[in-house]
């Protein structure tokens, strides 16, 4: 590889880093990355061959802007192995791309193959404040244009990166985000193999996935809890679990975070249930909810039936609305706040003193689990959580702890309605409790992986 370097140094300068980082440049040492002279020669599909003498055969293209303290370490775990690490940005301002005529039909548009919908939803429904459905040509058409002309230039610039270093690996972040859902778009319609990363709801382990190319509410816990359940035992599960439960505050991720604070006792009598809110816009929840429009729609059937039946609702919504930042670089500025505000069912409620509303990470959101009669959720990992803590928990969305018998799930309103009651009722929780520890084991100790960059390197071929 340093023969290689020198040979084509007059070809890529290493003066201008892919990620801007003078720092990752100095350190790779590495005349890829240059992205002038890299795209001239990426230009010339006939030269190909003149500038990869020398390249070592196996080679990975990398895109992990969520966890930029660790590229330079994968790099050389990569390089340990034989293999060759480009790390790419993305950047895509000097690349001119189409405009597209925007009609009723503007998700069945593609480009080079790649339908320009399915690697933009995610963006433009973080942009536009929308879920998938609620997206229109006419309301919508500046962000639709936008996204789909940005995903038209990374088809182009992507396209030349997989043309020219022909890698047998792909390795990125979360799945739907724009700059990783083209790479696997591209990597799928080429039969590369594709590893994406996402965080967890632990600070030093990383779920994955090496099939769809999308870490998010990924089938494979579920796939190793069916393979590995029967090897781990009840005492051994319930230690673990236990422990972790024990010490949640310290191993969370900051955006999940709450303070100590609980609720003023005696203030209502009624027992609760506890909904375990999360961001309007995460990808788990505008792709994963099932047969409901919304997040907002799960919280207004949930609180109506709860006000009829003698219980009263709390709504714990996410901690990183209030003062997060979107993927987009954006505020989410109290998203799913706001939404609830222009529903007329739950502002009643709340007037009417059914229904109270954490907005602003006021209560300890385990201390409200634990005094919970039962929770419901759409797919947050905090349902996970609370059936390790004896909560008959209702999911609504296609969670990756969901359907393995330690949960209910409801496909759509009416299911919801009818499965309520028996979430409620004394039905072998303490079973159920026993199950979610184990696969709490499992998912912790076979699926997911350390946040170094050895364990994250030896994902790819």
């Amino acid at each position: 590889m340093e023969a290689w370097a020198k040979t084509n140094k007059e070809v890529f300068s290493s003066a201008f880093s892919l990620l801007s980082n003078a720092k990752l440049a100095a350190e790779a040492g590495d005349a890829f990355l240059a992205k002038k002279s890299q795209r001239e020669a990426m230009a010339a599909p006939g030269r190909y061959a003149d500038y990869r003498h020398g390249l070592p055969e196996k080679t990975s293209l990398i895109y992990l802007p969520w966890h930029q303290a660790l590229l330079c370490q994968i790099k050389q775990a990569q390089h340990r192995s034989g293999r060759y690490a480009v790390l790419v940005s993305g950047m895509d301002d000097d690349i001119a791309g189409p405009d597209f005529s925007l009609g009723p039909d503007f998700r069945e548009i593609r480009y080079q193959g790649i339908n320009l919908w399915g690697v933009s939803a995610y963006s433009i429904c973080t942009a536009a404040e929308k879920c998938p459905t609620d997206i229109n040509a006419e309301e919508d058409k500046e962000h639709i244009g936008s996204f789909f002309r940005r995903a038209a230039r990374l088809i182009i610039i992507y396209n030349r990166y997989l043309d020219f270093y022909d890698p047998d690996g792909i390795l990125t972040t979360q799945g739907y985000i724009l700059h990783s859902a083209v790479l696997n778009a591209l990597a799928a319609q080429r039969g590369v193999k594709t590893v994406t990363l996402e965080n967890t709801l632990v600070r030093d382990r990383l779920v994955w996935d090496d099939f769809t190319g999308i870490a998010v509410n990924s089938d494979l816990p579920r796939r190793f809890f069916l393979r590995y359940g029967d090897l781990i035992n009840d005492k051994e599960a319930c230690e673990f679990a236990d422990a972790y439960l024990s010490s949640l505050k310290a191993m969370k991720q900051q955006e999940h975070i709450t303070p100590q604070q609980h609720l003023p006792e005696g203030e209502d009598p009624r027992p609760y249930l506890l909904y375990l809110g999360q961001v309007y816009s995460d990808a788990s929840v505008l792709f994963g909810i099932r047969g409901f429009k919304d997040q907002v729609e799960v919280m207004e059937r949930t609180c109506r039936w709860a006000a009829e039946n003698g219980y009263r609702t709390i709504i714990k919504l996410h901690p990183k609305e209030d003062g997060g930042i979107t993927p987009l670089g954006t505020p989410y500025n109290r998203l799913t706040y706001r939404k609830i505000a222009t529903n007329k069912a739950l502002t009643d409620l709340v007037e009417h003193g059914h229904l109270l509303i954490d907005a602003d990470n006021r209560y300890d959101t385990y201390r409200l689990i634990q005094e919970a009669a039962a929770c419901v959720t759409v797919t947050s990992q905090a349902g996970l959580e609370a059936a390790m803590l004896g909560k008959p928990v209702l999911l609504c969305g296609r969670a990756y702890f969901g359907g393995l018998g330690f949960t209910r799930e409801a496909d759509g309103p009416s299911q919801l309605l009818a499965t309520l009651p028996e979430l409620l009722g004394p039905d072998g929780q303490e079973t159920r409790q026993n199950v979610a520890k184990k696969f709490f084991t499992v998912f912790m100790k076979k699926y997911t992986k350390p946040t170094n960059a050895d364990a994250i390197s030896g994902l790819l071929p």
